[in-house]
C-alpha cells in the first residue's frame, strides 16, 4: 500500500519486499539510514528503538489494538525527507493498513507528523488503564477499611504490577527515544518538529510518574492488607488464649477430683458435686467480669 500525504509518501510493505525495495536504485534511503535499516529488518530484534541516522531516522515500533492489552503490531520504520517506508510481517500488513488509513486522511499529514503518531498509538489508551486502575485501588482501600473483602487482593495486586511494570519499561524507552529524535544531530527535523517531539515525551513523562505514583499506592494498600491480617490473627489468638484460661482451672478441678482417692472428704459428701459446681461458677463469673475489665473482649 502506498499513499501520499501532504509532504511525501507512506508506504506499508512487508518485510522481504521492504529488504528488496531499498536496494534498488532510485529508492529513498540508499544512504547510511537505508544500510542500517536493512541491518534490522534481518535482525527482527522485537524492541522498541528509534536511531538518528544520516538521510533519515530508523526504527522499530509497535501499534496496539484498541481495547486488547496483549495485541500488539510490531514493525518497521523508515523516515527520510520524501516520505516514511513501513515494514511488517505479511500477516500484519493488511491489518496495519486498516489501522493506519485514518491518520493517512487527515489534513496536513506530513512523515515526521505521522511518526509522532505512530508513536502516540503506543500509549494512546494508557491514561485509561492508570486511571481504571486507580479507581480499583481506592475501591479495594474501601473494602478493606470496611472488611468486605470478596477476592483474593494478591491476585489483583500481582496483574496489576505487571501491567505497571510493562507499561514502565516502554516508557523508559520512548523517552531515551524522544532524547535522541530532540537532540537532532544530524538537523533532519525543523525547530517546530523538535518541539513537537518534546512535548510527546513531557505526555510520556507524566504517564511514567503517575504510574510510579499507582506502584507506592499498591505497596501501601499490600502494607495495609498485611496489617489486616495480623490484627485478625492477633483476635483470634486473643479469643483462644481467653477461652483457654477460661478452662484451665474447670479441667485442673476435673483432674482433681476424678482422681477417687477414698479418702476424698468431699468424694462421698451429698452437697459435694453441688460444691464443686458453684466454685466452677464463680471462678467463671469471676474470670469473664476480669477479662472485662481488661477489655479482652
Amino acid at each position: 500500500m502506498q499513499a501520499k500525504l501532504s509532504e511525501g509518501i507512506v508506504e506499508i510493505l512487508p518485510i522481504k519486499e521492504a529488504a528488496k525495495r531499498i536496494t534498488q536504485p532510485g529508492v529513498p534511503g540508499q544512504g547510511e539510514a537505508g544500510r542500517v535499516w536493512r541491518s534490522m529488518l534481518k535482525e527482527q530484534g522485537r524492541c522498541l528503538r528509534i536511531e538518528m541516522l544520516s538521510g533519515g531516522v530508523i526504527g522499530e515500533l509497535f501499534w496496539r489494538e484498541q481495547g486488547e492489552e496483549s495485541n500488539i503490531i510490531p514493525f518497521f520504520f523508515l523516515l527520510t525527507g520524501k516520505g516514511i517506508w513501513i515494514a511488517a510481517d505479511d500477516s500484519d500488513c493488511i491489518l496495519l493498513e486498516s489501522r493506519l488509513s485514518p491518520l493517512i486522511l487527515e489534513e496536513g499529514m506530513i512523515p515526521c507528523r505521522f511518526l509522532l503518531r505512530l508513536l502516540d498509538g503506543m500509549i494512546k489508551e494508557d491514561m485509561m488503564f492508570l486511571q481504571n486502575l486507580e479507581t480499583v485501588c481506592c475501591q479495594f482501600e474501601e473494602n478493606l477499611q470496611s472488611r468486605q473483602l470478596a477476592v483474593n487482593p494478591f491476585i489483583l495486586m500481582s496483574e496489576s504490577r505487571k501491567g505497571l511494570r510493562e507499561r514502565s519499561y516502554l516508557y523508559q524507552q520512548l523517552l531515551e527515544a524522544v532524547d535522541t529524535m530532540a537532540e537532532n544531530p544530524c538537523d533532519f527535523f525543523m525547530e517546530s518538529e523538535v518541539q513537537s517531539i518534546q512535548h510527546f515525551g513531557s505526555k510520556v513523562e507524566r504517564l511514567d510518574q503517575y504510574g510510579k505514583v499507582i506502584r507506592e499506592y499498591m505497596v501501601q494498600l499490600r502494607e495495609m492488607y498485611r496489617q489486616s491480617l495480623d490484627e485478625q490473627q492477633n483476635r483470634t489468638m486473643q479469643l483462644l488464649t481467653v477461652v483457654t484460661t477460661i478452662f484451665l482451672p474447670l479441667t485442673l478441678i476435673a483432674g482433681w477430683y476424678g482422681m477417687n482417692f477414698s479418702n476424698m472428704p468431699e468424694l462421698h459428701s451429698p452437697y459435694g458435686y453441688a460444691v464443686i459446681v458453684m466454685i466452677c461458677l464463680l471462678i467463671v463469673i469471676g474470670e469473664i467480669i476480669y477479662f472485662k475489665h481488661k477489655k479482652f473482649f
